[in-house]
């Protein structure tokens, strides 16, 4: 909505949180939930479901504006009633039920979103933290505002869209790095299984 230019007012109430899920804790807790499905691990996994979220409920206006005011838009000060907000995606998704397929209109949002940006909802996640050993990261908007500026995204007014883009070099590099450290690892992983299998065949031929 941002890139529309059509940003002109949040919603919902100020200290309503909700939680949010970075890519990071997903894969980690993916992992984690693959190798608890294994013989060494007791299949502990098995049958059982996790929610997996970052552990940090926020606002989501809080949690928009850091990466919104980074791509130099404005968040807007005016707070839109809940009441009103809902009546407009009633109103968008009928639009959407009545006018023709090929206008190819799209609802801007609907009630569910509406909902989700004004009631406190949030998930426990100890089950995965006792069974997986999960421990979600907190990240920082910082580490993820080059890569948008790298890529052409915000209004043209970033202060810092030089160092921005240094900044996402930098990143891209350690990225870099981090996945051929997994390729090592994952390459690494079978020659320590041969090695485990090969001493216990020693020892029953002893």
């Amino acid at each position: 909505m941002a890139e529309r230019h059509v940003l002109v007012a949040t919603f919902g109430r100020a200290d309503a949180v909700q939680d949010w899920t970075h890519i990071d804790n997903l894969v980690q807790a993916q992992v984690l939930a693959a190798a608890a499905l294994t013989e060494e691990k007791h299949y502990v996994a098995a049958g059982e479901s996790y929610f997996i979220t970052d552990q940090a409920p926020v606002n989501s206006t809080a949690f928009m504006q850091p990466l919104l005011e980074g791509l130099g838009y404005t968040m807007p000060k005016t707070r839109l009633p809940f009441w009103l907000v809902c009546w407009l995606a009633w109103a968008s998704e009928w639009a959407y039920f009545l006018l023709p397929r090929r206008l190819g209109f799209e609802p801007l949002f609907t009630r569910n979103e509406v909902r989700k940006a004004a009631v406190t909802h949030f998930f426990n996640c100890d089950h995965a933290k006792y069974q997986l050993g999960y421990k979600p990261e907190q990240r920082s908007v910082d580490e993820y505002l080059p890569w948008f500026i790298e890529r052409g995204y915000g209004a043209g007014k970033q202060p810092g869209a030089a160092a921005g883009q240094a900044s996402a070099a930098a990143g891209k590099e350690r990225q870099q790095q981090q996945q051929q450290q997994q390729v090592r690892r994952a390459q690494a992983a079978p020659k320590a299984a041969s090695g485990k299998r090969g001493k216990a065949g020693s020892s029953k031929a002893a």
